[in-house]
């Protein structure tokens, strides 16, 4: 049995072998990278990220569950201020409107926070992805 069958047979991706991309990673010999300054501030990459989105109806989505979100926590802190004029003087219901508001507002904020990230680190590994090719 030959022990360089192994290599003889090694599978390629592209025009490289696919040791030839693996090995580096694991010996510590990878290329030295380009030190490029970025050429544009945060927020204006992310800005054009999300423009730029191949995701553009999740995001949209998202910002829609965040208006009703926010609608939402209106509507709480609007029936707690209704309850405390009705009931002359039920700072109970207030503060449970109010309470609700803010933890509904805190959630949603957390919701498109979250959602909005997913949707940057998509796109930036598939600009990542394309870079590499």
């Amino acid at each position: 049995m030959n022990t360089h069958s192994h290599h003889a047979q090694e599978e390629h991706i592209g025009s490289a072998p696919v040791g030839s991309r693996i090995d580096p990673v694991f010996t510590g010999e990878m290329p030295a990278r380009r030190n490029r300054r970025p050429t544009v501030g945060i927020d204006e990459f992310v800005g054009r990220l999300r423009v730029e989105s191949i995701y553009p109806i999740f995001r949209g989505f998202v910002q829609v569950f965040y208006v009703i979100g926010l609608l939402l926590a209106a509507a709480c802190a609007i029936g707690g201020v209704v309850a405390l004029l009705r009931t002359g003087g039920g700072m109970v219901a207030l503060a449970v409107g109010i309470g609700l508001a803010v933890l509904l507002v805190l959630f949603a904020r957390l919701f498109k926070e979250t959602s909005l990230m997913l949707a940057d680190m998509s796109d930036a590994m598939v600009r990542i992805a394309r870079n590499q090719e």
